[in-house]
């Protein structure tokens, strides 16, 4: 059976609350708040992320009025909870919080519990050498001599910690260093008998391994992975499987498998609002055979007509826009290495923007002078479009506030009334209906979210329950 509570061999509820093998904080700040964490765990591992952000909210209140042992533990659970449902500014406000009571306090297992989720926010966010320090801490303070504690996480964090240390490693390249760690990682995972943690560590060498282009290497892992996580139930990392899996097989020519198990993360995440899984589409979309030509093609072209802009202007200001040019070309190539920017609207629209601006012209150009009466045409034009598009996002901002803030499915009509064109939220309304046996609004919603994706998967099963 799944073990989301215990503590991989004690006592099952110490495990959860934070004494997993008879170490750490005991959870004595009343039975609410003992709730709150309890559920607040197994809510991460099912992957409920509306429930986990309302029980960490719920934690948080209730910790507040007991002091601050209890609010870093609950700013704790919040913070995952944010970065969960890929809130990362109020994840990185609530971890800094519960960092400076943590070492207000001085409690070694406050610290962990701190560091570890300012950690993960960090990571997410790009700050890699913060994210080396936060989990060396953590390394240090849990050395692992004794028994293992679970601290109340859903995983161990002596092995969670090693396993993004050696993640972080893998992106910045060094993937001697992450093999090492990664050795120990399994080692004390297996001394563990943990499930998750031992499957999620087995996860994440397989990442690794497609991050250095080990394709063939990692499939086979991959796949008893997945499999072991789909038979243990843990759902929320079987998602991040199939992306990883999905991504590499793709790589190595097994497109249609691949795709498929692409397109299923894709939509499981959205239910979610989960955003890491993602990542492995946008990298298939950014890196994959045609984009990369066609990508490869056009910074090759900026980066010869930049060099022979330096060869024959001698006019300073054309020479440091040459200079320019390729240093903004650089410096996407360095940062595409390690995420899909380009397929993000605002670093897009400011990469080639630049690279537009800064490029030396290709042929002579023609200024057209215009009249008054069409300058102010013009400007209405753009009034009249920039208009539509601010209230197009207006209602769309509206359609999910509203979205969010209810399952009822009275509420989410509402929000489809306000963006007719959002696939999710057609989907969630088919599936309403689906529970209630409404195979009429069914037809309605589901026939319009496959209008929007033809080749998702899940309007059609919903369609086929319903005979079409």
């Amino acid at each position: 059976m799944l073990d989301l509570v215990g503590g991989g061999g004690g006592d099952e509820q110490d495990g959860q609350l934070g004494r997993g093998h008879g170490g750490g904080v005991g959870c004595d700040g009343g039975l609410d708040l003992c709730h709150g964490f309890l559920l607040g765990t197994s809510l991460f591992a099912l992957g409920e992320s509306s429930a986990y952000l309302s029980y960490a909210a719920e934690a948080v209140a209730i910790a507040e009025r007991l002091g601050d042992e209890h609010l870093a533990r609950g700013l704790a659970l919040q913070t995952n909870a944010f970065w969960f449902t890929g809130d990362n500014s109020r994840a990185l406000e609530s971890a800094h919080r519960a960092v400076a009571i943590a070492e207000k306090v001085g409690d070694h297992v406050l610290l962990v519990h701190a560091y570890m989720n300012l950690g993960l926010v960090c990571r997410t966010v790009g700050d890699y050498q913060r994210a080396l320090t936060l989990y060396a801490n953590i390394v240090e303070l849990l050395p692992g001599d004794g028994d293992p504690e679970r601290l109340g996480r859903v995983l161990y964090p002596e092995v969670n910690a090693r396993n993004e240390l050696a993640g972080l490693h893998a992106e910045l390249g060094q993937f001697d260093r992450a093999a090492t760690i990664y050795d120990e990682a399994v080692r004390r995972a297996e001394r563990i008998g943990h499930t998750a943690t031992l499957l999620v560590t087995r996860l994440d060498i397989g990442q690794a391994l497609v991050r250095r282009g080990a394709f063939h290497d990692a499939i086979p892992g991959l796949e008893a992975t997945n499999q072991a996580l789909r038979d243990a139930g843990l759902g929320l990392w079987l998602i991040r499987g199939w992306a990883i899996l999905g991504y590499s097989l793709v790589m190595i020519g097994r497109v249609p498998e691949g795709i498929a198990l692409l397109r299923d993360a894709v939509e499981q995440t959205a239910r979610g609002r989960r955003t890491d899984e993602t990542r492995w589409m946008t990298f298939l979309s950014e890196r994959g055979p045609v984009a990369f030509v066609l990508l490869a093609l056009a910074m090759v072209a900026l980066l010869t007509e930049a060099i022979r802009a330096l060869r024959r202007e001698e006019d300073p200001e054309h020479a440091l826009s040459a200079w320019a040019l390729l240093g903004t070309v650089a410096v996407l190539l360095v940062v595409s290495t390690f995420d899909a920017v380009l397929l993000l609207p605002a670093p897009a629209l400011l990469a080639w923007g630049l690279l537009g601006a800064l490029s030396p012209p290709s042929r002579p150009r023609t200024v057209i002078e215009l009249p008054t009466s069409r300058r102010v045409a013009a400007m209405l034009l753009v009034t009249i479009l920039g208009g539509l598009a601010i209230a197009r996002s207006s209602t769309q901002l509206a359609a999910m506030s509203v979205f969010e803030s209810s399952t009822r499915a009275s509420r989410i009509e509402r929000a489809a009334e306000l963006d007719p064109g959002s696939y999710r939220i057609h989907l969630r309304l088919a599936e309403a209906y689906a529970k209630r046996g409404s195979c009429a609004n069914v037809r309605l919603h589901a026939g319009m979210a496959r209008a929007l994706f033809p080749n998702a998967a899940a309007p059609k099963r919903l369609l086929a329950g319903c005979g079409r």
